[in-house]
């Protein structure tokens, strides 16, 4: 067959594609990239970047990339456990939340797993990428969990992942159906909390309830170091235990790990940001629904919004404006649909009027 015929599967494997590029997009509409926000990789601009820069300055200093990160993983397990407020044998770490979801999928390999609709691509990509059977389910157009239709296969269901604040939609997952899902099923549930401390809102507390339950969290969005690769997750002693026997035995670099010590040394200087980026949050959607544009109930640093202009056209005028927003593809009644990602008031105030200009010039 040859080494060609034994690799074509993987040309049939679903691609992540990530936000387009600042400077191709800009190119595009014939401005510079310095021209254009980028609010289209939902990346936590309300975190001052002197402030992260000076934390990677620090730990440079300490840093000595001649050796591998050893206790320094322990440690940094340690300071997490401590910041959450659980036993450090619940809490392991990984490059990014992304590669923990594929050592997850990975565990669960050839079993089944279930999903909803829309939410973040990574859970089906790696499902598929270790031959999963994937179950689909869609949000209802509340934004509730079709509780009944996943019970009703519950006994089916080997791994379920739901994304709380979801991505795209921003919005939460209410705690009464996912404890419900929890009880009835004999799978494990994963939580993808990458924006909760944004949110404010958490489901740690019912681990202590249930064993089947994985809790994902990084340090890219509460903390602004997308670049740094750094994601971690929270489950019972069991389950931490399996996931270090399949994980690298390096898997996160020195850098990243003193990195995030520094972070959480100064976890409330953070909270300003978080609880900034809170307020100018419910501010734009607030003005968003004045202008009567359809927007999804996100209680994170981005939402989904649809109109009735055509998705291409808004995209394209929002871009010659200035910002950069991510097209996703139609749900529910969101026929039109563009995910914006949240940034500081005075960039937002900017992005609001001109929205109201390309929907005022369009509609007259």
């Amino acid at each position: 067959m040859g080494w060609k015929g034994v690799l074509s599967w993987i040309k049939d494997l679903p691609r992540y594609v990530a936000g387009m590029d600042i400077a191709q997009a800009a190119k595009s509409v014939g401005r510079k990239p310095e021209e254009i926000y980028p609010l289209n990789s939902n990346e936590n601009l309300f975190i001052d970047k002197r402030e992260v820069r000076t934390l990677m300055l620090e730990a440079i200093n300490e840093y000595d990339p001649r050796f591998y990160p050893k206790k320094e993983v322990f440690e940094l397990i340690e300071r997490i456990a401590k910041y959450l407020g659980v036993s450090s044998n619940m809490v392991y770490v990984g490059f990014g939340s992304d590669q923990l979801i594929d050592l997850i999928t990975l565990m669960f390999r050839s079993s089944t797993i279930a999903l909803m609709e829309p939410t973040f691509p990574m859970y089906n990509i790696r499902a598929t990428v270790h031959g999963a059977r994937i179950l689909r389910y869609r949000y209802l157009e509340d934004f509730r969990i079709p509780i009944e239709d996943i019970l009703a296969r519950k006994k089916e269901i080997d791994l379920l992942f739901l994304c709380s604040p979801n991505n795209p939609t921003g919005h939460v997952n209410d705690e009464n159906e996912v404890n419900e899902i929890l009880e009835e099923i004999d799978g494990v549930v994963v939580i993808d909390e990458a924006y909760s401390e944004i949110s404010g809102i958490s489901l740690l507390n019912l681990l202590s309830k249930h064993d089947n339950l994985v809790i994902l969290r990084s340090f890219s969005k509460a903390f602004g170091m997308a670049g740094l690769r750094l994601g971690y997750m929270i489950a019972n002693e069991e389950i931490i235990e399996l996931i270090k026997r399949i994980q690298y035995p390096f898997p996160i670099t020195g850098l990243s790990i003193r990195m995030a010590m520094k972070a959480l040394e100064k976890v409330g200087k953070f909270r300003v940001y978080w609880n900034e980026a809170r307020r100018v949050s419910s501010w734009v959607l607030k003005e968003l629904r004045e202008m009567d544009v359809k927007v999804t109930p996100s209680k994170a640093i981005f939402a989904v919004i649809s109109t009735n202009l055509e998705q291409e056209f808004l995209f394209t005028e929002l871009l010659k404006a200035g910002y950069l927003v991510r097209k996703i593809p139609p749900f529910l009644s969101y026929r039109e649909p563009l995910r914006i990602t949240f940034a500081p008031k005075e960039i937002m105030n900017g992005f609001i009027n001109a929205l109201l200009r390309i929907l005022e010039n369009a509609n007259s």
